[in-house]
């Protein structure tokens, strides 16, 4: 198993664009910006009214930006390119004879899990760096503090941000690897993916359509089961303290977690049963 495992992180390095793109773009475009508002200070470009830059409430407000379809869109890429480009390449011959199929998909989330996690930190970090930057830019203070007067303390907010936020993309990239199985094919993985993700996003507002236009109200329901529900009830909290209406913290990171075993299981079954030429 660990043999696999550096086998799936030495193809990551080596396929270094996709590695950039895919893990790296989000921590490095924070980055990016942050020393792009601290050069315009320096050259009186930028003046904002500012006495202090909180860095922990920066930090807060970078991993909720974090949480859109366009950065999951970024790990589905992921994960249909990790699976995908075995089917691309016909590497999958050499390797099955060698290790048992489960292994192989476990090694290969393995990887995927930690590019997720090094994404998420690397977020946080950056911005904390560049909010030091802009601090001595601006010659002010860099403090730390509640954010947005929520009581909830800072590592709280952020451990409980980081779960939804490596659910989130995690339960993506599940819909592009599935997909890709099915398909063997790289853009179907990735286009599927997205539209898939995008459904999800959209599947409260279209049951609650569908259930004023019949009347069920039982229907508005069912997408309180889905993950994108459960991720945003997490953020909410995170944002006011407060979850939404008889939906704990508690009972989103149990479906949650639901979900991604479903998923990861989904996945082995199928890619058990392949014929593979």
């Amino acid at each position: 198993m660990i043999n696999l495992v550096w086998a799936e992180w030495l193809k990551l390095k080596a396929n270094r664009w996709v590695a950039l793109f895919t893990i790296a773009i989000l921590p490095l475009g924070t980055f990016i910006l942050l020393n792009i508002l601290a050069g315009l200070a320096v050259v009186n470009i930028w003046q904002p009214e500012m006495v202090a830059i909180n860095w922990q409430e920066q930090i807060i407000l970078a991993l909720l930006f974090a949480n859109q379809l366009v950065s999951q869109t970024l790990f589905i890429i992921l994960g249909a390119i990790t699976f995908g480009g075995e089917y691309r390449w016909q590497t999958w011959k050499n390797i099955i004879p060698r290790a048992s199929r489960v292994k192989i998909v476990l090694s290969k989330y393995f990887i995927i899990i930690l590019a997720i996690s090094v994404a998420i930190r690397g977020i946080a970090l950056m911005t904390l760096i560049g909010s030091w930057e802009i601090s001595l830019a601006l010659n002010i203070s860099l403090m730390s503090g509640a954010w947005n007067e929520v009581s909830t303390p800072f590592v709280q907010q952020y451990l409980w941000l980081t779960i939804a936020l490596f659910f989130n993309y995690s339960v993506a990239t599940l819909y592009a690897v599935i997909v890709t199985l099915i398909t063997r094919s790289t853009v179907a993985g990735i286009t599927l993916g997205v539209l898939i993700a995008f459904g999800d996003l959209l599947s409260q507002s279209a049951f609650d359509l569908v259930a004023s236009l019949i009347s069920v109200d039982a229907i508005a329901i069912i997408p309180r089961i889905l993950p994108n529900y459960n991720v945003q009830n997490m953020m909410q909290w995170i944002i006011s303290g407060a979850t939404f209406e008889n939906w704990s913290l508690g009972l989103s990171f149990m479906l949650l977690s639901m979900w991604i075993s479903i998923g990861i299981s989904a996945s082995t079954i199928l890619f058990g049963r392949q014929d593979i030429d």
